[in-house]
């Protein structure tokens, strides 16, 4: 019967018809559908379809039919049609658990877990038993965060499989997505020890310690991975932000062009090369990946987030405000309250809880609204991180200011501070610049000043290092070994205003050659009050530098190859803060030019 060409095929169930009755037809459709399996099992895949299309056309109830045509389509990537194909095979006969599975499978291959997870619970229902269903049912709930449920899930599956290479894989994922990375890692090791070329699970445990800051090994992973499956497109991804972490941008980019060859209508991949892009500061490139990771993808919050900082770090204010509140839709959003959030309408005589988000430098760049807010005639509740209170509390002594961490009274409407730029329509030209507009306690900066002692020398504060987990301090942080240039400068009395790990990083310095002012700034308004003692500060992009500036304290500001977008680009001043001087890196990593200029820099100030 394989054989036949089509037409003889076609004339032999006509004879069939005719001459031997419904029997012998049925039996000879069955013949061609034992062929088409046999085909499709050893992958000729255009003769398996050929042969179940013939099928179909003899008899259009042929459920098993229906439902291989789906899976050769899912096999092939078409997912649209495996879910058409083997929607008409359940509509024959609704008792088979695998048309319930594949189907599951093929709106999974559509992004819609929700609906897979329907599927997957149909089969299930049918077949408790169906050690693939559970396995499936665990990634569609990894997909839709229900990670508990899916770790039982995979768990379900390996009860009744216990070598199922797939299982274990999800069971790691749930762990991972759980933050239980050392179980994760051995899981993904399980599945190594009986198959050390799965290119997956080589992929997820480098994704694991990814997480955990060991990119090297990590890189590692996706290298296995890829030896043993060249086209893995996740691993070529993975690879490309773990190159990326690594400040290697040329070979992160090759990267991330090779997982979108082979998957151009993956969003994640066209977002991680515009990520890649961005760190070159090839904007306009950048902001065309994240506009094409968006065309495939228009609720991606991470690439809209992107994309509002390249947005307002070229001054688009009007634009950028708008896709900037889309950090609401990111794992790391603002606080979420049942309150309507205010948008700029008119609220004279209710009450308006303004709260804090993101990094303490943020909150201190925008408590610069606070008056405007004020000026609408509405009831002001702020707010605001425990180590910023007393200071703000202080500088805002008609607004009720609260620590964040405690419990809030009524309010009507709520605003996060990063909102109020569109709130008011911010541009270039509005920005509210006026400092200062925070204020150090006056008996505090005199007990600051006798304790530096007069002396004709300048004090200068100085910070070379953020919180080191924050996601860009690989770019923004000095290491202390580099400032040599700068410590050099004849005439300073050098005061460090550096808190946290990197304070240690003195450790290494002559004794008595820099005053350690840390264990005394105990909160940001005793911070304040130091640094109102100080003639200059030099600091990286951290919060002590918005704290300055916001106290119109002298600041000049070394900032990183591409910068915050707050910085804007190719401008040594700061619409933001009249008092601040920028010293820009020229190339990435480069901070002995920054350190050079900076020592000029001062070598002026001190002149002047």
């Amino acid at each position: 019967m394989t054989g036949m060409n089509r037409n003889e095929r076609r004339k032999q169930a006509k004879l069939a018809a005719k001459d031997g009755g419904p029997s012998q037809q049925h039996n000879i459709v069955q013949q061609w559908f034992a062929a088409a399996v046999q085909h499709h099992q050893q992958g000729r895949l255009a003769e398996a379809e050929a042969l179940y299309r013939q099928v179909l056309n003899a008899d259009a109830r042929h459920a098993d039919a229906w439902h291989l045509l789906g899976v050769l389509a899912l096999q092939v990537g078409r997912n649209d049609i495996a879910l058409e194909m083997i929607g008409k095979a359940i509509a024959i006969n609704r008792t088979v658990a695998a048309y319930h599975g594949n189907r599951g499978l093929a709106l999974d291959g559509l992004g819609r877990p929700a609906e897979a997870l329907a599927s997957y619970d149909a089969a299930l229902a049918i077949e408790p038993r169906f050690a693939e269903a559970h396995c499936n049912r665990a990634a569609a709930l990894i997909t839709l965060g229900r990670l508990e449920d899916a770790l039982r899930a995979a768990e379900a599956a390996l009860r009744l499989r216990p070598d199922d290479v797939n299982a274990q894989i999800n069971r790691g994922n749930a762990l991972r997505d759980l933050g239980r990375m050392d179980e994760a890692l051995s899981a993904y090791e399980t599945v190594l020890r009986t198959a050390p070329d799965n290119a997956l699970a080589h992929t997820n445990r480098g994704i694991v310690l990814k997480t955990l800051g060991r990119l090297d090994e990590a890189l590692a992973c996706y290298d296995a991975a890829l030896q043993a499956n060249p086209n893995l497109a996740e691993a070529h991804t993975n690879r490309g932000v773990t190159l990326k972490n690594l400040l290697r941008l040329d070979e992160a980019l090759a990267a991330c062009q090779k997982a979108i060859q082979l998957q151009p209508r993956s969003a994640e991949a066209h977002y991680n090369l515009a990520t890649v892009l961005h760190d070159q500061c090839r904007l306009d490139d950048a902001l065309a990946g994240y506009d094409q990771a968006l065309a495939l993808r228009p609720d991606f919050a991470m690439a809209r987030w992107n994309r509002a900082c390249i947005l307002l770090s070229t001054a688009r204010f009007e634009e950028g405000w708008r896709e900037h509140e889309w950090r609401s839709h990111r794992e790391s959003a603002p606080r979420q309250f049942p309150q309507p959030q205010w948008g700029g309408e008119a609220i004279a005589g209710r009450t308006l809880l303004l709260h804090a988000e993101q990094g303490l430098g943020d909150t201190l760049q925008f408590l610069r609204y606070v008056p405007k807010v004020a000026a609408t005639g509405a009831r002001i509740i702020l707010a605001v991180p425990g180590p910023l209170h007393r200071l703000v509390a202080q500088s805002f002594p008609d607004v009720v200011v609260l620590d964040d961490a405690g419990a809030l009274p009524a309010f009507e409407l709520h605003c996060p501070l990063l909102s109020l730029p569109l709130c008011f329509g911010t541009t270039l030209d509005t920005i509210p610049a006026d400092v200062p507009y925070l204020s150090a306690d006056p008996a505090a900066v005199a007990r600051w000043r006798e304790r530096l002692g007069a002396g004709s020398r300048p004090k200068v504060g100085l910070v070379w290092a953020g919180n080191p987990r924050h996601a860009n301090d690989r770019n923004r942080s000095i290491a202390f070994e580099q400032l040599a240039p700068l410590l050099d400068v004849a005439g300073i009395d050098w005061i460090s205003l550096q808190v946290g790990p990197r304070r240690a990083d003195l450790s290494g310095a002559p004794a008595g050659f820099m005053h350690d002012v840390a264990d005394d700034l105990t909160d940001f308004a005793e911070t304040a009050a130091a640094v109102s003692a100080l003639d200059l500060i030099v600091s990286v992009d951290t919060a002590v530098a918005h704290l300055a500036a916001a106290l119109a304290r002298p600041v000049i500001m070394a900032i990183p190859f591409v910068p915050d977008w707050r910085w804007l680009l190719a401008r040594e001043d700061s619409p933001w803060y009249p008092t601040v001087r920028l010293v820009r890196q020229t190339r990435p990593q480069d901070w002995d030019g920054v350190v050079t200029k900076l020592a000029a820099t001062l070598t002026r100030f001190i002149e002047t």
